[in-house]
């Protein structure tokens, strides 16, 4: 803490760490995290974990073959783009890193949310043309998967780990990781009968469920740019008292 600030500040952010830890008493139990003063921030952290996953990304990567070879790319090519695409990702996360302490983490998954959401729209208008253009589809998926790299992917991990108070946050987010690869895991059951179903409809799913995530993030999701734990944790729950 000195090397981003001097004496005062550094006794200012300790009196304020151990403050929190006082008021709040021994660690917290799983069953804490379900008493009245938690449950808003838990619907947080949840419907953030939630979000990060029904906004479609393991129905995009996981399935990324599968819906090159219905938008008639070729496998050699597809695979080629697989490795772009990933290669976009890689590129799309560093934006992350400098983006997140000057946009804020709110302004970055409202971003997401709404390009996501467009991207998911023109993927489902490309496959409901006659002929289906590969080209464009392979530009949606990978400002699709571009967004969500410097979105929702990083962004999600970083709110849970600051919105949870100091004595319950292991738990809180070991519960919230729960939550989170429960919903991988049901996005990546379900997409393969969607895909089969209709590329149409399954984009138009996970578009929509972006456009609730915009309604979500807007309403309920703090921000917590150049705030300490300590300040989002009074923030927090002075609303929810």
């Amino acid at each position: 803490m000195q090397k981003i600030g001097n004496d005062v500040y550094v006794l200012h952010e300790l009196n304020g760490i151990n403050d929190s830890l006082r008021s709040t008493g021994p660690q917290g139990s799983y069953r804490d995290l379900f008493k009245k003063a938690m449950l808003p921030v838990l619907f947080i952290g949840f419907g953030l974990a939630i979000l990060q996953q029904l906004c479609g990304a393991n129905n995009v990567t996981a399935y990324m073959q599968v819906i090159f070879e219905k938008a008639n790319i070729s496998i050699k090519d597809g695979l080629l783009n697989a490795v772009f695409v990933a290669l976009v990702f890689f590129v799309f996360t560093l934006l992350a890193i400098l983006l997140v302490d000057r946009m804020g983490r709110k302004k970055l998954m409202l971003t997401g949310t709404s390009l996501m959401a467009l991207f998911l729209f023109l993927l489902a208008w490309s496959f409901h043309q006659p002929v289906i253009n590969g080209k464009l589809v392979f530009v949606f998926i990978m400002g699709y998967t571009g967004t969500y790299a410097f979105s929702l992917a990083p962004v999600t991990w970083v709110l849970l780990s600051e919105i949870f108070p100091n004595y319950i946050r292991s738990k809180a987010l070991s519960l919230s990781s729960c939550v989170l690869w429960l919903a991988t895991f049901l996005v990546v059951l379900i997409s393969p009968w969607l895909l089969k179903l209709s590329p149409v409809i399954n984009f138009v799913i996970f578009g929509i469920l972006n456009v609730l995530g915009i309604f979500f993030v807007g309403r309920y999701v703090p921000e917590t740019k150049g705030r300490s734990l300590e300040e989002i944790e009074r923030t927090l729950f002075k609303k929810t008292a």
